[in-house]
């Protein structure tokens, strides 16, 4: 099986954050996985945090690669980097991610 992050961030980064990204606001992006990817994630996901994305990234199961994960996660990987049992455990991590972009330095109430 083809699990393709790498493709993956770089169309979501040409499909919906430089064509529709809105200018001066917080942009975040959610990676789950349950694999390793088959191809180059360091790229797509260094040019996504370079335009300001912050990138969480979560894990599924046993497959995934930690350290892939904390190659595609914004910094620190102890704040952006979820591992996860099961996708039964996806709603467990919803306040977690809420209260990390609320906290965040990025996040500005008007």
């Amino acid at each position: 099986m083809f699990i393709l992050i790498g493709n993956s961030l770089t169309v979501t980064r040409n499909d919906l954050f430089q064509a529709t990204g809105r200018t001066g606001v917080a942009q975040y992006l959610l990676v789950i996985t349950d694999g390793k990817s088959s191809d180059d994630v360091v790229t797509p996901s260094n040019q996504l945090k370079g335009d300001g994305v912050t990138i969480f990234a979560v894990g599924v199961g046993s497959s995934y690669n930690l350290s892939e994960l904390n190659t595609i996660s914004s910094n620190p990987d102890s704040a952006y980097t979820l591992p996860l049992s099961s996708f039964d455990a996806l709603s467990s991590i919803a306040t977690t991610i809420k209260n990390r972009i609320c906290k965040s330095k990025r996040f500005f109430w008007f």
